[in-house]
Order: structure tokens, then C-alpha cells, then sequence
């Protein structure tokens, strides 16, 4: 599978003012990002292609099942870089091995900036996204089935791990475009594979 970001890195001559002793895991990077991008674009295709299952067209169990396996996989993403850190080696806790608390106090202050909600609001959200992972799409838990999360928080929560973390790395330089930016290009490019594709199938 080819990734949209290559995580090639570069280096800059200037460290970083704000994370000068910080020393990264690059292979716990690496796999973070990737993550992040399965994430936003699994997101991006639930969403496009819900958008354009319009009520006039027939119903089909291919584009509903895949309308849904798409939510369903977003969330496990989500959760493997943002959940429960535990033993889960791609928690943003183990970007670092000495400075962890430091480094999640660091992007949760920044996160609650961007989102304008209190650390108890975060926490019951990430509390939600993990239910809805851990009693549904990962696993199956028995009983009602927990409530659908709003996932709007949780994609600006991938651009602001974007943003931050590129200064947490410096010197070294990500290459290629800012999250958002891709995004914003695989909500164009989805559109018009999706329709092309649904008006070619069996539902026109």
C-alpha cells in the first residue's frame, strides 16, 4: 500500500527553542503518521460517500457496508495513536521515552486551545471514540450499541498532532504538505470517484 505521506524526514540546522532536549522515536513517528493519514482519509471516504447515498437512489448493501467499514476503521486508527496508551506501542506517550508526561501535557494544552473545551470535555470525548471502538468496531459488546461519536473533533485533533509534532521533531522536517492540506484534496478527489462510480454501478 502506498502512503500519502512518505515520512521522509530532513534535518534543519536550528534546534528546536521549545523541545531542545527532547530526543524522538523515529520508528514510533513513522508509524504515528501513517496512522493519523489511514485515519483522516477513512474518515474523508465515510463521509463522501454518505453524502452522495441520496435518498433517490436504490438501496445497496455494498455502498452501505461500505459506507460503514470505512467509520468503523477510522475510529480503530484514531484510537491507536490517541485511546488508552497501555500496551499499545503507537500511543503519543511513546513518541518519547523520558519525557512523556511532558510531551502529552504539551499537546493536550495545545489541543484544548484549538478545540476551546476543558480538559474534562476532552477526556469524555476520547472516552466516547474508545467506547465506540471497544464495544463495536474492534470488538462486539453485547446490549445496546453505544452512540456514533461526532467525528469533527477528532480529525482537528489530527491536524493539531500535525502541526505540533512537527515542532516536537525539529531540526528534522517532515516532508510534504500539512494534514489539512490533504485533506482538503481527498475530500475533491474522493467526490468525483465516488460519484463516477456510483453512477456507474447498478444504482442509476
Amino acid at each position: 500500500m502506498d502512503w500519502i505521506h512518505d515520512v521522509k524526514l530532513t534535518s534543519s540546522l536550528t534546534p528546536a527553542e521549545e523541545y531542545p532536549l527532547m530526543t524522538y522515536r523515529k520508528e514510533v513517528f513513522v508509524e504515528q503518521v501513517r496512522l493519523i493519514d489511514c485515519f483522516a482519509r477513512h474518515l474523508v471516504h465515510h463521509r463522501t460517500i454518505k453524502a452522495n447515498l441520496a435518498s433517490d437512489r436504490p438501496p445497496s448493501w455494498f455502498w452501505s457496508d461500505t459506507c460503514d467499514a470505512h467509520l468503523l476503521q477510522a475510529s480503530i486508527y484514531w484510537c491507536m495513536v490517541f485511546g488508552s496508551h497501555g500496551a499499545n506501542e503507537t500511543h503519543l506517550r511513546h513518541l518519547v521515552v523520558e519525557q512523556a508526561d511532558e510531551l502529552q501535557r504539551s499537546f493536550r494544552e495545545r489541543l484544548l486551545a484549538v478545540l476551546r473545551i476543558t480538559e474534562s470535555e476532552w477526556r469524555s470525548y476520547r472516552d466516547e471514540v474508545l467506547a465506540f471502538r471497544n464495544k463495536y468496531a474492534a470488538h462486539r459488546a453485547l446490549g445496546p450499541k453505544p452512540p456514533v461519536p461526532t467525528f469533527d473533533r477528532a480529525l482537528e485533533t489530527a491536524f493539531c498532532y500535525d502541526e505540533w509534532v512537527r515542532e516536537v521533531i525539529y531540526p528534522d522536517l517532515l516532508d510534504g504538505p500539512p494534514l489539512r492540506k490533504l485533506v482538503n484534496e481527498w475530500r475533491r478527489s474522493v467526490g468525483s470517484e465516488v460519484l463516477a462510480a456510483l453512477d456507474g454501478s447498478t444504482l442509476r
